[in-house]
């Protein structure tokens, strides 16, 4: 949601794709994750980002910040882990 929000998604368009995926049938977990990954890795790719040093960078970032993003996450809607 937040990649989407910096590249410019209106909130009526997150919740239009919201709708949409939900209308669909339930994948399976792996397979969400590696169609994610290629995803990203294909934004990455139109943008001319480099996908691992990003992940790197941010990596460092939040390690570097840790105490403050685990108060940031307890600030945050809880739910259900479904694992």
């Amino acid at each position: 949601m937040e990649l989407g929000q910096a590249l410019g998604l209106t909130r009526t368009q997150a919740v239009q794709l919201i709708w949409y995926v939900w209308d669909r049938p339930v994948g399976k977990v792996h397979q969400e994750i590696g169609g994610t990954l290629v995803c990203l890795a294909g934004l990455c790719g139109m943008l001319e980002i480099d996908m691992q040093n990003m992940g790197e960078l941010e990596l460092r970032r939040c390690w570097d910040n840790a105490d403050k993003i685990r108060e940031k996450n307890a600030g945050k809607p809880k739910w259900e882990n479904p694992l």
